[in-house]
């Protein structure tokens, strides 16, 4: 039962700083605007995951939405 709780608050803890983590990413982003694409990151992630040494994708600015005029 004592390593059931202690596995349930490390988990809780990770979950806590992962959560914690996307907030300040957000709060970068919202402030300079500056990503990568979903895709730049799934492409960088797999040269990883095959042994490469891929440096990071350069972040960039982003698109300014473009809204439908109404």
């Amino acid at each position: 039962m004592g390593e059931a709780a202690e596995h349930d608050a490390d988990r809780d803890e990770n979950r806590g700083r992962f959560r914690q983590s996307a907030l300040t990413a957000w709060d970068s982003y919202r402030e300079t605007g500056l990503h990568v694409t979903a895709k730049e990151a799934d492409e960088w992630l797999a040269s990883l995951g095959a042994g490469g040494h891929t440096p990071a994708p350069e972040c960039h600015l982003a698109s300014p939405v473009r809204r439908a005029p109404s």
